[in-house]
């Protein structure tokens, strides 16, 4: 039963990340994360509440998925157009705090869930990830442009010549080129392998007794 909410929240939040991005591009990263933030602490909320398998497949399956959406791609298509000079090292800081998280997070829970209960751990974890969030979206803008600068890097670019920021592709283009899809194929594998195991290690840790 566990699993199989998860499943959804994976599902259904990787489909809803091709639409956070179309979002982005038409709303800004500003709205888009402070919505999703919304929905992410209110599902944790929520599923300190938790009565029956149904709500599990609400709270976690589907609005915390409609959360998780809006953590990745708006964060980086934002981070690459604020940098030119040094792009992937600043998406690789942003990217990071993935790892972060998910570091620091199981002995926090951990120490809530045996200090206060399963409960009361839900309800810290979703009222911070809530408020932190949402106050921290506020400071988001999707191009320097709309704070009066430019790309960290494209005055030295432009100084020198430099073709780092390239013609672009259109989505038309883009969806026809064997990168795209590698890249898709790469995120794919990537994910299975560690979602199939993840959602599955502690019950097999607790029948093994550990």
């Amino acid at each position: 039963m566990t699993s199989g909410a998860y499943s959804l929240k994976v599902l259904l939040g990787s489909f809803l990340g091709i639409v956070a991005g179309r979002v982005n591009d038409k709303v800004g990263p500003r709205l888009l994360v402070t919505v999703c933030g919304f929905f992410l602490g209110l599902g944790y909320l929520l599923m300190s509440q938790i009565g029956a398998i149904w709500h599990l497949y609400l709270f976690l399956g589907v609005m915390v998925a409609i959360g998780t959406s809006g953590a990745f791609v708006p964060l980086v298509s934002t981070t690459a157009r604020w940098f030119v000079k040094q792009r992937g090292f600043m998406t690789g800081i942003v990217v990071s705090g993935i790892g972060f998280g998910t570091l620091i997070m199981p002995p926090v829970a951990t120490w809530l869930i045996s200090a206060y209960g399963w409960r009361t751990a839900y309800i810290v974890i979703g009222s911070v990830a809530l408020v932190l969030i949402m106050s921290a979206a506020q400071f988001l803008r999707r191009d320097p442009s709309q704070v009066g600068l430019l790309p960290y890097g494209e005055g030295e670019a432009n100084q020198a010549g430099s073709n780092m920021q390239g013609k672009g592709f259109s989505l038309q283009e883009a969806i026809h080129t064997r990168q795209l899809w590698m890249a898709c194929v790469m995120f794919f594998c990537f994910g299975f392998g560690l979602q199939a195991i993840m959602v599955h290690v502690v019950p097999h840790a607790t029948d093994l007794g550990i």
